[in-house]
């Protein structure tokens, strides 16, 4: 889980696993044992609200702002022309 969204999930109320914990299973670190509906919506909130914070800085095309949205969330299962736009696209965001 990147720091985003680590922090994101945190922020909306989700329970991790403390590092020390010896019966937390292996790389798990959300508490699943719960019921997160409220959680999650909170959590789609707080995503969208992210990406626009990012989004809205320039004039985009919807394939700019999908772009950046995947790199800004370190989503990187794309090929790897897609990966050399994502991070050109990244870099005219955040100057």
């Amino acid at each position: 889980m990147n720091k985003i969204t680590r922090k994101l999930a945190r922020k909306a109320g989700f329970v991790f696993w403390a590092e020390s914990c010896p019966w937390a299973p292996p790389d798990q670190i959300v508490d699943w044992g719960s019921n997160y509906d409220a959680e999650l919506q909170k959590h789609t909130e707080l995503v969208v609200r992210e990406t626009l914070k990012v989004l809205i800085k320039k004039d985009w095309t919807v394939s700019d702002l999908e772009k950046i949205a995947l790199k800004h969330f370190d989503i990187t299962d794309a090929t790897e022309e897609v990966e050399e736009e994502l991070e050109e696209a990244w870099n005219q965001a955040i100057k």
